[in-house]
């Protein structure tokens, strides 16, 4: 894989040593901790959604990707409906972070789909 210098400077600039997540977080961890593949996406999906450049196209996108794909899943957990209310919870964040009218509008979209 070539990499550029442009590319390194890029991700020198943009890397972080921490990400602050919110608590309310850890249910849709618990409501996982069974699936451990679904559990991995969860985490970064979640990170991301925290991290300070995020690419709020793909974020939002991934995060409707996982929402769809496992709301059965998840709902179905012990404490589905919590987690699936931390999963809107989650949209609502990338509508009031995302700093371009259109990753809002695309959030919007997300979250009715």
């Amino acid at each position: 894989m070539l990499e550029s210098e442009a590319l390194r400077q890029n991700l020198r600039e943009t890397a972080v040593s921490a990400v602050e997540i919110g608590v309310r977080y850890q249910v849709l961890k618990d409501a996982l901790r069974d699936y451990h593949g679904l559990l991995r996406t969860a985490e970064h999906l979640v990170y991301e959604l925290h991290h300070p450049f995020a690419n709020w196209g793909a974020v939002i996108s991934e995060l409707r990707d996982f929402a769809l794909k496992n709301f059965v899943t998840i709902s179905r957990c012990d404490s589905g409906a919590d987690a699936i209310g931390v999963l809107i919870l989650a949209f609502v964040d990338a509508i009031k972070k995302a700093p371009k009218e259109a990753h809002k509008v695309q959030a919007i979209e997300a979250l009715t789909a």
